[in-house]
């Protein structure tokens, strides 16, 4: 048995078949004459990519269910960024299965400073260093151990204005955040808001 890994942009597939022949890489055609894998006329070159050092490419296309109607043995299949989204369905004698392609967790931001801009507002700022966060998750806690996630503001967010609406000691913490997962900032920084008031009564 061979296995074949599907590369693309969220995720791999590996289809396990046997391999049988007539290999060549080729990108499937913007308007096939059908939605067969195994019809050389559907791709370009002329041909079926069907061989273990073959690859598969699919870019924009009219026909996008695809099927295979032989045994189909391929290295890889790959989107490009034009591509649209496709469904590719394997012969019944053959298992097809989806393999999740790991999101790396986002870096942790940095430099998380608070300060003080008005009666009871406190503006965070931080360093961004990831590229493939969601957004940041905002926490806060009176004691500096239990902190409770006050708000998410959006990917390359940088500041947060707060308003608690009483005076004392916070605590605040910032994740970066994404679908594989959250990374807390591992500092968090405190803010006396008693001194605040008194500075802004005076």
């Amino acid at each position: 048995m061979n296995r074949l890994i599907v590369a693309s942009t969220c995720c791999l597939l590996a289809f396990i078949f046997p391999t049988v022949g007539y290999a060549i890489s080729a990108q499937w055609d913007l308007d096939p004459v059908s939605g067969d894998w195994n019809t050389a006329a559907n791709w370009t070159p002329m041909g079926v990519p069907n061989g273990p050092a073959d690859t598969a490419t699919f870019g924009f296309s009219h026909t996008t269910d695809v099927s295979t109607s032989s045994i189909t043995t391929v290295d890889s299949i790959i989107f490009d960024a034009s591509a649209s989204a496709f469904t590719i369905n394997a012969r019944h004698d053959a298992q097809l299965t989806p393999t999740a392609t790991p999101l790396p967790t986002p870096r942790a931001p940095s430099n998380l400073l608070a300060s003080a801009v008005g009666c009871l507002y406190i503006k965070l700022s931080w360093t961004d260093h990831s590229t493939n966060e969601n957004g940041f998750k905002v926490e806060r806690s009176m004691d500096g151990v239990n902190f409770n996630q006050i708000n998410i503001v959006g990917q390359n967010v940088t500041t947060y204005l707060d308003n608690l609406g009483t005076s004392g000691l916070r605590y605040y913490r910032l994740r970066a955040y994404n679908g594989a997962g959250k990374f807390a900032l591992l500092e968090h920084c405190k803010r006396e808001y008693d001194r605040v008031l008194r500075n802004a009564n005076s």
